[in-house]
């Protein structure tokens, strides 16, 4: 238990002086524990801030790199023709440039069967099984009691869409109900054929669930392959999708046009390249921008200047990032050596980039291939090598994991730091104790010594000299 009461000997207040020479022998460590582990932990902080940055750089310098904006094309989309738009086109990056003459003479169509009229939805039809060819395959589908009505006919079918290809609809009109059947897909090999095994005992009659047979149907809409001539070369597609038609194109037939062709044209997509550095610039100068908040020095208040204000890792990858965008690559033309010949400057003052955009786009007019080469080459490339020099800072085992590491080894050792002192104090506080305690009992014995002899002092008779 601690002492609480004043030394009875000395009466000096033993607890209050302890916990003031505690406090004294506390106090500069702790505040000072304090300060390294907020220090430790802000630098945590604003490294992580530093690697964000990077890390959004990278992801843009990536995402450019995968869509490659430098070798998009570009296709006259919506094509028309008598004020129709007879078919829309995309090109990829594999696209060769150049116009094509385009020609749809018919469109893929899916084949699609009625039946005659029926009373109306709920009208019997029979039992038995209704089987479709579609090509060299034969799906089989059962009509029970639970089925045999014209709508239960319909759900029945529907259940097996998916794996017959077929589908069924009613068409209620005055005249009554019609029940159609049509391919998912379009094309002459999706045509399909409907045959009938039902229970009385005749398959071909207009009888019962016969009237399902496809000699009992009218066709509603033939299957159709689509006829298109590229150039005057006839290409047929089973859908109204052709991607193979024109090596990296894809063509969506909307409409015909017989007689009447019309122009494709595959070009560059200049604006998209523009557009991708433009993106590049801005990531790079938004990097700049965290580093600098990270670095900067405040004149009028140094205490609130950056956390990481001349730390030797934050200007090292501000160099290395300069120094990639500053190498030319000599082995392509002059125009497009470097940035500053594609009219993209440094600021030098802020350190950011800047965009001439006649230069640029003058460059990119008449370099197109070349600039794409600077930015995208996984050698030599602008990209990639911004993107190497990040991940030595931002991977796993990169700089900045090893110096947070570092940081939160600091911060460890704080901790262990703070377990001994509170050791420490324990023993110390014990020790002052047991050293104000033993005064405190020396004193007490002294004064009980001087009493004593006090009193036996007093009770002596005055030697006859002091007597009046």
């Amino acid at each position: 238990m601690p002492i609480t009461t004043s030394g009875v000997g000395s009466g000096i207040n033993i607890r209050e002086l302890v916990d003031e020479l505690m406090a004294a022998e506390s106090k500069d460590k702790k505040l000072r524990f304090d300060r390294n582990e907020a220090e430790a932990l802000t630098k945590i902080t604003a490294y992580g801030t530093l690697k964000g940055a990077l890390s959004d750089l990278k992801d843009k310098v990536n995402s450019l790199k995968e869509s490659n904006p430098f070798a998009s094309r570009l296709v006259n989309s919506g094509l028309t023709t008598d004020k129709r738009t007879v078919l829309e086109a995309k090109a990829t990056n594999t696209a060769q440039t150049g116009d094509f003459q385009i020609e749809i003479i018919a469109l893929a169509k899916a084949h699609k069967l009625s039946s005659a009229n029926f009373a109306n939805s709920t009208t019997i039809v029979g039992t038995g099984m209704i089987e479709f060819q579609v090509g060299a395959t034969t799906y089989s589908v059962e009509i029970t009691d639970q089925d045999k009505t014209l709508q239960g006919i319909k759900n029945k079918i529907n259940e097996v869409s998916k794996t017959t290809g077929i589908t069924a609809s009613l068409i209620t009109s005055d005249s009554g109900a019609v029940l159609t059947f049509q391919a998912d897909k379009t094309g002459l090999d999706n045509a399909f054929i409907v045959t009938v095994v039902d229970n009385d005992s005749n398959d071909t009659d207009n009888n019962g669930l016969s009237k399902l047979a496809s000699n009992h149907l009218t066709i509603a809409q033939a299957a159709q392959n689509a006829t298109v001539k590229i150039d005057g070369v006839t290409v047929t597609s089973e859908t109204n999708t052709l991607t193979d038609a024109i090596e990296g194109v894809t063509l969506d037939l909307l409409g015909t046009n017989t007689l009447d062709p019309i122009t494709m044209k595959v070009s560059l997509d200049k604006d998209a390249a523009g557009k991708a550095i433009e993106d590049f610039v801005n990531a790079y100068n938004n990097t700049l921008d965290a580093i600098k908040k990270l670095t900067a020095f405040n004149k009028e208040d140094p205490k609130n200047a950056g956390i990481l204000i001349g730390d030797a890792l934050t200007r090292n990858a501000q160099t290395q990032l300069r120094r990639i965008l500053n190498t030319a690559n000599y082995d392509l033309p002059l125009a497009v050596s470097s940035l500053t010949q594609m009219g993209i400057s440094t600021d030098r003052i802020t350190g950011k980039l800047e965009i001439d955009p006649y230069k640029l786009n003058s460059v990119i007019t008449k370099n197109y291939d070349e600039i794409g080469q600077f930015f995208i080459d996984n050698e030599n490339g602008l990209f990639n090598n911004l993107e190497s020099t990040i991940d030595t800072y931002i991977k796993n085992d990169g700089v900045i994991k090893s110096k947070t590491n570092g940081l939160n080894k600091s911060i460890d050792l704080i901790t262990e730091q703070r377990v001994n002192l509170e050791r420490h104090l324990i023993h110390f506080e014990e020790r002052l104790l047991s050293q104000f305690i033993a005064m405190d009992s020396i004193v007490a014995n002294l004064r009980s010594t001087s009493d004593f002899l006090k009193t036996q002092l007093d009770s002596l008779a005055e030697p006859l000299s002091f007597r009046k």
